[in-house]
């Protein structure tokens, strides 16, 4: 990468980093929008709903993983993740192991845990955001995320 792209880039990040801070201080400094996606559900079904999600690139979210049912689910989005800005590693319960965890590799979810990410993707394209268990992938526990330039 030339210097100057890296120069631009590094302080994309560096701003981006200072968001969160900055917006406990101004709601509209950085508009963020919620979406939530349940993972399971309560009687033990093998779902993630909503099961598709549009988002805007170059907007920023904070995707609530919210898990209600007795079961541990492993989940991943490594395209999605590799397409986007992570401005604020995840926060959970205490027993997240924050250094390993990474959406590209699979967070574990436990029965009743909420895990929030905040996240701007930045190019086009549809993105899997599932349940890397092997047992729930099969079961097409999984959500399709679409990221599009402009919301229609």
């Amino acid at each position: 990468m030339k210097a100057p792209l890296k120069i631009l880039a590094a302080a994309l990040c560096g701003l981006l980093l200072g968001l969160p801070a900055a917006q406990a201080d101004e709601d509209d400094f950085w508009p963020i929008t919620d979406v939530y996606v349940q993972f399971g559900g309560e009687h033990g079904q093998l779902m993630v709903s909503p099961s598709e999600l549009t988002l805007q690139a170059g907007e920023l979210y904070l995707i609530v993983l919210i898990n209600p049912s007795e079961l541990t689910h492993v989940v991943a989005a490594p395209e999605l993740a590799g397409n986007g800005l992570t401005t604020e590693l995840l926060q959970g319960f205490e027993d997240v192991d924050y250094p390993a965890a990474s959406i590209t590799a699979g967070i574990s979810l436990a029965p009743g845990q909420t895990i929030e990410w905040t996240f701007m993707p930045l190019e086009e394209g549809t993105f899997k955001l599932g349940c890397e268990d092997t047992l729930h992938a099969a079961a097409g526990m999984h959500a399709m995320i679409k990221v599009v330039y402009e919301m229609i």
